[in-house]
């Protein structure tokens, strides 16, 4: 007489999951933005914020390099005050070959030049 008997199966292991490749860090600071303020100033957004500054002449709006700065924002960005009123669609440029740029960044990295854009509204 026979018995019945379960079938043997092996237990499956559960797949290891490739690991995501991890982005690189960053080499550099790009701007994100900049936006024009109630008062007709260019603010400048980057990718890390600013923490200190010593020469921003390089950041132009329409042409222009800024007059003063005005604040370095708590968010850590930079307000400048430019020489007309920055409307939105104005055209940006962060480039060393039109003033200096000297901007000490929370993460340590070089601003990445030149960039360029369009001012949008705040």
């Amino acid at each position: 007489m026979l018995i019945p008997v379960p079938p043997m199966f092996r237990k499956r292991r559960p797949r290891i999951k490739a690991s995501a490749a991890q982005p690189a860090p960053p080499t550099a600071v790009t701007v994100v933005k900049v936006t024009t303020t109630q008062d007709g100033n260019g603010r400048w957004y980057f990718s890390s914020p600013v923490i200190d500054q010593f020469d921003a002449s390089g950041l132009v709006i329409d042409g222009a390099q800024p007059v003063s700065v005005i604040v370095i924002t708590d968010q850590g960005a930079l307000e400048l005050q430019y020489p007309s009123f920055v409307a939105p669609g104005t055209a940006w440029v962060a480039d060393d070959s039109l003033g200096g740029i000297d901007l000490i960044f929370a993460n340590g990295l070089p601003l990445q030049l030149p960039e360029s854009g369009t001012v949008v509204e705040e």
